[in-house]
């Protein structure tokens, strides 16, 4: 009888230690997991900032300028919110930004921009509602001359035409910091200076870096380390994965919502800022909504904007439910400079008469860009140009062509 006393008690402690065990792991308290509790360490996010154009191009007096996109940007859409269009009009395809006659300011989104990502920055209802749900917005020009603000769609040949009384206050007061173009190509007349960058993190720092600004409790995370090189942190709720490549992945099971008023836009925004990524170095790229989540995507720049080896690849993608972000995955880049590379107005122009020697299949010339192709862990200063047929990426150190999936 006592055996018998002594092993129901055994099964009742063991019973008690399998619970325990299980609360632990499986449900820890939401609100103390909560990354959104976890107080940020940079300066504020700049929306202005995050959804910017990659380049701006001043037209002006028969010239033309690469200009700071910052500052122009920032004050066109501070324009469009606050001001009302006197008339709309949607027309066809007509290249005016290219026109001999367009004097104004030209803005390039390389990829496009559907409506999601506009409605982030746009507060002005009358200008959001008159794009279509499937546009997808590759130039935004600013015409001194008809004082209208023009977004083009170059896949479906539209173009959005919103004209004001006037806009002579959005005309820079100066071209001093700009970089002189040739008005035909876009082909820098002067030095181009480029900033020569790295990435700061290694690869083996990131779980260092990482973990407590995922996890509230180190105590509990486990470690699961995989053949295939990938390392597993989770404490049941949250999990975070690391690549041998420096990506990452951030999954989180928790039912928590946020009501706290932020856009999902800037929750993502501020989530990346939270583990360590500067958001002066990252822009966003497209959004996509499905089943009541948010995908935001992201790109890199620095100064310039930096293109990867993969055809139509975003290096982050964060998805925010309900106003908790519940997944992520990033290719974690910590952009710093070490100085700069110059490139002469003769390096530039070989530059491009090497591209056109290799292109001659791929039909009409369309546009010169400048950036960085991310290979191997390095930063390569490259040109892009861009046909009717396709486009080439050279490396501006050696003139050699890179071969990527672009």
């Amino acid at each position: 009888m006592r055996e018998k006393i002594k092993s129901i008690v055994l099964l009742c402690l063991v019973g008690v230690s399998v619970y325990l065990t299980y609360t632990l792991w499986i449900s820890f308290p939401q609100k103390e997991m909560s990354l959104e509790s976890k107080k940020s360490t940079n300066s504020e996010v700049d929306l202005f900032r995050i959804i910017r154009p990659q380049y701006a191009f001043l037209i002006e007096g028969g010239k033309t300028y690469l200009a700071s996109v910052d500052n122009l940007w920032r004050q066109v859409v501070e324009f469009l919110n606050k001001e009302k269009e006197i008339k709309f009009t949607l027309e066809g395809k007509k290249d005016s930004g290219n026109s001999l006659t367009f004097e104004g300011i030209k803005f390039v989104i390389e990829k496009g921009w559907n409506k999601g990502v506009l409605k982030q920055i746009l507060t002005r209802e009358s200008v959001i509602r008159k794009l279509d749900d499937n546009a997808r917005i590759n130039q935004v020009l600013v015409d001194f001359k008809q004082n209208q603000v023009v977004f083009e769609d170059v896949y479906s040949n539209k173009r959005y035409v919103f004209s004001y009384e006037s806009i002579k206050d959005l005309k820079p007061l100066s071209t001093e910091d700009a970089t002189v173009c040739d008005s035909v190509y876009g082909i820098p007349l002067t030095a181009v200076f480029m900033p020569n960058i790295h990435n700061k993190t290694m690869i083996k720092e990131l779980d260092q870096i990482l973990l407590d600004k995922i996890f509230t409790n180190i105590s509990i995370v486990r470690k699961v380390t995989e053949d295939n090189g990938k390392t597993v942190y989770t404490d049941g709720m949250k999990s975070l994965k690391i690549f041998e490549d420096g990506c990452i992945e951030f999954y989180s099971t928790s039912i928590e919502s946020s009501s706290d008023g932020k856009l999902d836009f800037v929750k993502s925004a501020e989530f990346l800022e939270r583990l360590g990524l500067n958001w002066r170095n990252f822009y966003l790229a497209d959004v996509k909504e499905d089943n009541g989540q948010v995908s935001f995507f992201f790109g890199y720049s620095f100064d310039f904007p930096i293109w990867f080896d993969k055809r139509d690849f975003h290096p982050i993608e964060v998805t925010v439910s309900n106003g908790s972000v519940k997944s992520a995955r990033i290719l974690y880049l910590n952009v710093e400079e070490k100085g700069k590379i110059t490139f002469s107005p003769e390096k530039m122009r070989n530059l491009f008469n090497a591209g056109l020697k290799i292109s001659k299949n791929k039909g009409a010339f369309q546009a010169f860009r400048i950036g960085y192709i991310y290979m191997n862990g390095h930063f390569i200063p490259s040109i892009k140009m861009e046909f009717e047929k396709g486009s080439v990426f050279i490396n501006m150190l050696n003139g050699k062509l890179l071969s990527i999936g672009e």
